[in-house]
């Protein structure tokens, strides 16, 4: 059955700036999804067999390797495809191979792919072109003339070429004489990246993601993957159509075409024209439906007026071509020179569009360049480690109108509903995959020195003098064993408190339970009488005289250790009471994102809404159990998904 496919476009302006039009593409909130017809393309060189966690000492370091945790990602991505899709595995180190040719997502051939994916092992060196011309190859070979589908690739790889076979002119050049040899067939597909790690060279994993209508993206570290793969996935689920192209023809007959990508179910994209409707002809917007190319036109004689599209819309502009001047800078010039250039035009742009900030998506583009696009080009090793390549991903995402995290601000208002919804789908099946089989544990110890990790978000030297780092992990917590008191007077262990359960704060308060946090590692525990939690963790005097926060160690020498700890986030009041076996009088604890100032008490990450924020874009945090570990070194929070 062929899939009519439809899109609604109109102009707009802002009657102020007349010169400013917007063209509003949009696909309908009903529309069908296209089919999937995807080949995956892995990287299983030797170097994917490295540490999955880079930035971890060795003694903290769990056995998960790149390779599982991108095998992991892929189980992931299975379960969540139905039997209208099909599935091809492309491997290759310096050869490629055909891991699993293209069979239809039935459950059965799921469960079958699924069990060649356990054989899978690293080895050898890296050539990349071998495995994309093979994942080209295959997915050509698949196409049918008349079976509507949306096809694509997604590579997956740590690094650049090792291979003494890599291609002379480089692959680049043989991904273009590719496209040339299959000009028409190439309009019609999409190739997505996925670089893992800092030793990757992203500008050419960018710039093959580009000529193939994709996107590349990077994940720093293992607690990304799982977010980016969710995103990328439900992207691709609910595409209603791809490689779509405006067209605007002048009336000197000249003629420009812009690539925008994709557009999901029920999304909303704007594309700014950059030239007088005066001077033009026509404009026309082409999009392949999965079967065909499908060309409208655009009514230049309406023109709406819509203030709010026009300015966000311009300001996604100027964030473009502002990222685009500063890759651009740090790639020609010294990091002496465009780092502080890259900062300078950061700061440029929120001067630009800060007069407009109560408009959501300015909002959240003021945000991330405050954030992390500041933060990537803010000192030179973190440039080096992880920034550049930040930046190229953001700016494909941002140009693609696409989420490929839950960490940036701006991007999240590109979703539409039937994105959402999937993502959330996509999000179960992620939680009830059974978790990366680890291999045995190194015996941690608690140590003070460490590599700094990667993507870091806040500077430890702007925290107030009251923080406290004796641990490695700075997440103040509470003992799995120990209880509180509920809101109906009952009593509860504190590692069987789940997300709705209602917990008593004292004082006649009450606050509801929206995530508990589970946090691995060595704790120093401080137990007092009976009720056991992190040295460092504030908790009120127990003299009633006083009215002042205090730290455990301070007032009881009973000390252990315990290699997990809980903390909650609560709706409101933010504290809970710690039951005590000899005595009647609770602890009075503070939990996290509490607001609370003065001295001990006060944080200024856990005890604000930054770690709010920061838990929200974990998968797993609207299903109210998580699994986070807060790094002094990382300086926000490593996130992953914990069935507890």
């Amino acid at each position: 059955m062929i899939i009519t496919k439809m899109l609604r476009l109109k102009l707009v302006n802002d009657k102020n700036t007349t010169s400013r039009n917007v063209l509003c593409i949009s696909a309908p909130e009903d529309g069908e999804s296209l089919p999937q017809k995807t080949v995956i393309v892995i990287d299983y060189s030797g170097s994917m067999s490295s540490d999955a966690t880079p930035g971890l000492p060795e003694t903290e370091r769990d056995g998960i390797s790149i390779l599982m945790l991108i095998i992991y990602c892929i189980k992931v991505m299975i379960g969540c495809y139905s039997k209208k899709d099909s599935v091809s595995i492309v491997c290759f180190n310096e050869n490629a191979q055909l891991y699993f040719p293209m069979t239809n997502m039935t459950d059965a051939n799921k469960n079958k792919l699924l069990s060649e994916l356990e054989s899978i092992r690293a080895g050898g060196s890296t050539r990349i072109w071998s495995g994309i011309k093979m994942g080209l190859d295959t997915l050509k070979n698949s196409f049918q003339v008349n079976k509507q589908c949306n096809q694509t690739i997604m590579v997956f790889t740590d690094g650049k070429d090792e291979s003494a076979n890599k291609p002379l002119r480089g692959n680049i050049y043989e991904l273009d004489g590719f496209i040339r040899d299959n000009s028409d067939w190439c309009k019609t597909i999409t190739m997505n990246t996925v670089g893992f790690g800092n030793q990757l060279d992203s500008k050419e994993l960018f710039e093959m993601a580009e000529r193939l209508n994709g996107t590349f993206s990077h994940i720093p570290e293992s607690s990304t993957a799982g977010t980016i793969m969710i995103n990328r996935l439900a992207t691709d689920l609910t595409t209603y159509g791809n490689n779509i192209r405006v067209i605007a023809t002048m009336k000197d007959d000249s003629v420009s075409s812009t690539n925008i990508g994709s557009i999901c179910v029920g999304q909303n994209r704007t594309h700014p024209i950059c030239h007088s409707l005066d001077n033009t002809q026509k404009i026309e917007v082409s999009m392949f439906n999965g079967l065909t190319h499908v060309v409208t036109q655009v009514d230049l004689t309406t023109v709406t007026e819509d203030k709010k599209t026009v300015l966000e819309c311009w300001a996604k502009l100027d964030l473009i071509k502002t990222i685009e001047h500063n890759i651009d800078k740090i790639q020609t010039t010294s990091p002496t020179v465009s780092l502080p250039y890259c900062t300078v035009q950061f700061a440029n742009f929120r001067t630009r569009n800060e007069m407009n900030n109560s408009y959501p998506y300015i909002q959240g583009c003021l945000k991330d360049v405050d954030d992390q696009l500041r933060k990537a080009v803010e000192k030179e090793k973190w440039c080096a480690a992880w920034g550049l390549h930040y930046l190229r991903s953001y700016l494909h995402t941002t140009r693609k109108e696409i989420v490929n995290n839950f960490r940036d601000y701006a991007i999240q208002h590109f979703a539409s509903n039937k994105f959402t919804d999937l993502q959330t789908h996509c999000e179960k099946i992620f939680l009830a995959t059974p978790p990366i089989p680890k291999k045995t544990p190194v015996a941690r110890t608690n140590t003070s020195t460490s590599t700094p990790r990667l993507n870091p978000t806040i500077d430890t030297s702007t925290l107030s003098s009251n923080s406290s780092f004796e641990n490695r992990y700075f997440g103040s917590c509470f003992h799995p064993e120990s209880s509180i008191l509920m809101a109906d007077g009952s009593v509860k262990t504190v590692g069987k408190v789940r997300k709705g359960d209602i917990v008593s704060c004292g004082d006649n308060r009450v606050a509801t339970v929206r995530c508990v946090t589970f946090s691995p590692g060595l704790f120093e525990m401080v137990d007092i009488d009976g009720f056991s939690l992190t040295s460092t963790h504030p908790i009120r005097s127990l003299d009633p005289n006083e009215n002042k926060w205090v730290y455990p160690k301070d007032i009881s020498s009973n000390r252990s250790e315990y290699d997990q700890v809980v903390n909650f986030l609560l709706d409101a009041h933010h504290e809970i009471l710690g039951v005590r076996s000899r005595s009647l009088t609770p602890v009075r604890c503070c939990t996290l994102a509490h607001g609370l100032k003065g001295e001990v008490i006060e944080h200024d990450y856990l005890g604000t809404d930054k770690v709010t924020r920061d838990l929200e874009k974990i998968p797993g945090f609207y299903c109210g159990v998580i699994s986070v570990c807060f790094t002094r070194e990382h300086e926000y929070i490593s996130g992953v998904v914990s069935i507890v």
